[in-house]
């Protein structure tokens, strides 16, 4: 669920640790180093840059609970 922001997003379940995959635009998000593209705490997901919903831009979150 977007929050309105298009850069926090809440899903569905919390994530069983290290299952969590993020795509936007059908390229792989990644969480770490020193400029991840996301952050994930429990169900809230936040985006380093904000999604660009006006030319369509998704994501899609893939993972275990």
């Amino acid at each position: 669920t977007d929050s309105g922001d298009h850069t926090s997003f809440t899903i569905a379940h919390t994530p069983i640790a290290g299952t969590f995959k993020l795509y936007r635009g059908g390229a792989k998000q990644g969480s770490v180093g020193t400029t991840p593209d996301y952050t994930l705490i429990g169900t809230a997901l936040s985006l380093t840059t904000a999604l660009n919903v006006a030319q369509g831009e998704q994501l899609l979150c893939d993972y275990e609970y």
